[in-house]
């Protein structure tokens, strides 16, 4: 039996020579790759569903009743969470993704830690998705051509609420309001751009008090408002304002940075 074993593998080696023991051992760790990987990516999701759970549960000590509150009070009331919780300054380190649960909860905790804008705009997208509340990034430009390092910008949020993208902002704490209703980032610029005002509503919160020399109480479209130079350039995603800019920011050093293709503005869904 054993001698006709060997000569049946024989005669397959012969049939199929491509069949060698290294082909085997790399076939072997392709496959074994992809199943680890599987298991990272099944791993990485749970974590980060539970990551989501655990803000929600800690929103809900922070703001009792939010959950019985409709998504766009949800929303003003994390917004001003984050905002009276958080210094603005520099961060020892971004927050991660993979860690946002225990980025969270030092963000409102730690009065040590701090984060500028784009910290904030990152956090508050967590406390939306936490909520159910689907949200996209929003990259505010002032100078695209000869731009000096750090860049002149700010990093704001849209959250999609009864049917439409609302700017909400959590690092100045407003939302932004046209004829009595909420209105997002471009079409506050497109507004503006028509010689309309539109009101920056802080949603009956204040804003902090080292902001109240930049005059954020006077409409968008008063030149007192130093968040209309923000409305030069918008990048959400694959909608820019205004529609000519090609989405690139030229650095006065000759480097270019292209604004969507660097992630800045994925939304989290």
């Amino acid at each position: 039996m054993t001698a006709i074993s060997q000569d049946a593998y024989q005669v397959e080696r012969r049939s199929f020579p491509w069949i060698t023991a290294w082909n085997i051992a790399l076939a072997t760790a392709a496959a074994t790759a992809v199943i680890l990987s599987l298991f990272w990516i099944r791993d990485h999701y749970r974590d980060a569903s539970k990551s989501i759970a655990n803000i929600a549960h800690l929103n809900a000590i922070l703001v009792p009743g939010i959950e019985a509150l409709p998504d766009l009070e949800k929303a003003l009331k994390l917004k001003n969470l984050l905002h009276t919780r958080v210094p603005v300054r520099m961060p020892r380190q971004k927050p991660s993704w993979k860690h946002i649960a225990r980025e969270y909860r030092r963000a409102v905790f730690d009065q040590s830690t701090g984060h500028i804008c784009g910290g904030l705009q990152f956090l508050y997208m967590a406390a939306l998705e936490a909520h159910g509340i689907r949200s996209r990034r929003v990259s505010l430009f002032v100078k695209v051509d000869g731009a000096t390092d750090p860049l002149w910008s700010h990093a704001s949020v849209e959250a999609f609420i009864d049917g439409k993208w609302i700017a909400i902002d959590p690092t100045f704490n407003f939302t932004f309001r046209h004829d009595g209703r909420h209105v997002g980032w471009i079409e506050t610029a497109d507004l503006v751009d028509a010689g309309e005002l539109v009101e920056v509503d802080t949603n009956g919160h204040s804003t902090l008090p080292r902001y109240e020399s930049l005059n954020l109480s006077a409409p968008l479209g008063d030149d007192r408002n130093f968040l209309k130079l923000f409305l030069n350039f918008i990048s959400i995603g694959p909608f820019m304002h205004p529609d000519t800019w090609d989405g690139y920011v030229r650095m006065k050093d000759g480097r270019v940075l292209d604004v969507a293709s660097r992630g800045m503005n994925r939304s989290l869904r």
